[in-house]
This record gives C-alpha cells, sequence and structure tokens, in this order.
C-alpha cells in the first residue's frame, strides 16, 4: 500500500523534470529519491563501460526500493525485473529513438514490461496507444523558482531568445531562418550553445551562451522581449512552459494542451503560417506594443500555476502509485 513512507526511486535526470518531482515530494515529507545514470552520449565504448557499472551497483541500489520509476523509454531496461515499476516517456526516445533498431525492441519490451506508463506531452499518446492504450498523461512539473517573482530583472526591449536545442527536433528549418531575418531587422538574438546546429545559429547572427545553471537560466530568460520555444511538435516543451510562468510572451507549436500562447501552425492545429517571415512580423509587433500582451501572459503564467506545479503533478503521480503498491 502507497504511503508517504513509501520508498520510491526515480531512474534517471531529464529535462530537470525527475529531480524538480522528487525535490517537491522530499520537501512534503514523502521518502522519494532520484539515481542518476550515465549519459548516453559520448564516445560508445566510453558510455557502455560506465552504464555497464553503474548497472552492477543498480542491483543493490534497487533493493531499498518499493517501486521504479524510469525516465526515458531508452533506459526502460533499468526497470527490469521482479520489481514494479513505472516507465515515464519523455519526447525524442519515442519520436526518434524508437525508430531505430536495436533501441526499438529494448523500448518496446520496456512499454510492454512496465506496470504504469506515463507520458510528458498529450502528442505521444498516438505513438503508443495500440501498444498500451492504458498510458496516462502526466504533466511536466515547473520548479517554484520559475513561479517566483522576478521584479528586479528588466527585460531588454530588443532581446529575442531562442530558447530551445539547435536541432531537427526543435523545428530547426524554421529557426534558423527566422533568427537570420530578426538580426537582420535589427534584433539582439540570443540562444544556448545546445543542439547539433549550434555552428549554423552563429552563421546566422545569433549570440550564444553556454548552457548554465537552473536559476541563471531562469534570470536569463526572464530578460528576453519575446522568446521562441520549439516549432516542430504540438507540444511543449519544458523551456516553454518556463517562459510561461515568468509571463513572457511565448512563440511555440500549437498544442493540443491550448495553452494560451501565440502559436505557429502544426499538423492539425491552427496558428499562425510557419513561414519565418510572418513570425517575424508577429515577434515585432509584440516588441513594439508590450502592452498588447499583458492580458495574455497573465493569463499563461496562471496557467502553469494550476495545470504544471510541481506540488499539484506529485499529488497526481501519487494516484499512480497507489494502483501499484
Amino acid at each position: 500500500m502507497y504511503s508517504e513512507s513509501s520508498k520510491i526511486l526515480h531512474v534517471n535526470e531529464i529535462a530537470n523534470v525527475p529531480s524538480t518531482l522528487v525535490a517537491a515530494a522530499r520537501s512534503d515529507g514523502k521518502e522519494w529519491a532520484l539515481h542518476r545514470i550515465p549519459a548516453g552520449k559520448g564516445n560508445p565504448l566510453k558510455v557502455g563501460f560506465a552504464r555497464l557499472q553503474d548497472l552492477v551497483a543498480w542491483q543493490e541500489i534497487r533493493k531499498e526500493a518499493q517501486l521504479l520509476h524510469v525516465h526515458y523509454a531508452t533506459n526502460g531496461y533499468y526497470g527490469w525485473g521482479k520489481k514494479a515499476f513505472v516507465l515515464h516517456l519523455h519526447g525524442s526516445d519515442i519520436r526518434r529513438d524508437w525508430k531505430k533498431p536495436v533501441l526499438r525492441q529494448v523500448i518496446t519490451k520496456s512499454l510492454r514490461r512496465a506496470d504504469a506508463v506515463l507520458y510528458a506531452t498529450p502528442d505521444l499518446k498516438e505513438w503508443i496507444c495500440d501498444i498500451r492504450p492504458d498510458a496516462q498523461w502526466l504533466p511536466n512539473p515547473v520548479p517554484n523558482e520559475f513561479l517566483a517573482s522576478t521584479p528586479t530583472i528588466s527585460v531588454k526591449p530588443k532581446r529575442i531568445f531562442f530558447s530551445s536545442r539547435w536541432d531537427e527536433t526543435k523545428g530547426i528549418d524554421i529557426l534558423l531562418p527566422l533568427a537570420k531575418l530578426l538580426v537582420k531587422n535589427g534584433y539582439e538574438v540570443v540562444g544556448v550553445d545546445w543542439g547539433t546546429h549550434t555552428s549554423h545559429a552563429v552563421e546566422c547572427g545569433v549570440r550564444l551562451f553556454p548552457r548554465m545553471s537552473q536559476k541563471d537560466f531562469r534570470n536569463f530568460l526572464a530578460t528576453a522581449a519575446v522568446v521562441v520555444g520549439q516549432l516542430q511538435f504540438p507540444s511543449l516543451s519544458m523551456t516553454d512552459y518556463q517562459t510561461l510562468a515568468l509571463g513572457r510572451p511565448l512563440i511555440s507549436a500549437a498544442n493540443e494542451e491550448g495553452a494560451p500562447t501565440f502559436m505557429v501552425q502544426c499538423g492539425q492545429y491552427p496558428g499562425i503560417s510557419r513561414d519565418p517571415s510572418a513570425i517575424a512580423q508577429l515577434i515585432s509587433s509584440l516588441v513594439e506594443n508590450p502592452d498588447s500582451y499583458t492580458e495574455k501572459t497573465s493569463r499563461s503564467r496562471q496557467w502553469v500555476m494550476d495545470t504544471h506545479a510541481s506540488n499539484n503533478v506529485v499529488a497526481q503521480l501519487e494516484e499512480v502509485y497507489r494502483t501499484l503498491l
């Protein structure tokens, strides 16, 4: 039976979701913990050796837990065994890794063996509904520090922040020409040095900053006049939620959650054209008329607090655990 003293062990850090959930739960007296596993990128031999070492140690670590919560389906094998486990999908594990032959076998087996399957954005449901029709959406939790006001941070009126990774999964075919056009129009276009196309972003005139701590990222995000999020899939990324929580205007792909953002067309969802010129025109309008979006960004912030506040998400997750213990 699940209780506040039940030992829940989250496995793997991804987009700060597990650490946010665990921190919120522990602050409320719950005995949740996080086991970080070696990164899956880098030299294949080094990655493989590090994972092997971790898996050996994992056999002892997992014994203390009553339930395992594995994040990112590619790592689903960490849950294989006799102990009940939750498999939590986050996006690229299903959209990208599931297309690769060997990983597909691991992910499919994990989907079938998991006692419960969760997915981080509503659009992921269609990918797995045939295998796990019982899968449930769990909103991504926004860290409390993004919900705190930032009155001492001033907005830079010409700064446009591209907050996502520079790669195909975020809509690079739109992001690069849009950034180039904004630079040409005299805006300070900034982003994070993160992704496979960072060199192309620099060529477009984007000023890239090193990846930073969560607090520094929040403070930097708050300085943007407008934030451009991911434009590839009908879902919001973690940085998109954080942008909304800070009350900054967000350009995002139209999504199933219906968040109050400035939406770009995505699949069957309506929005402004995916033409970079149309998006740049919208951004210029927002920059020149900041009073025009105040009511929408206020609603956006409240929407995040109602739907994605970490304590609310933890409460939903506890209901899942109760069905398993």
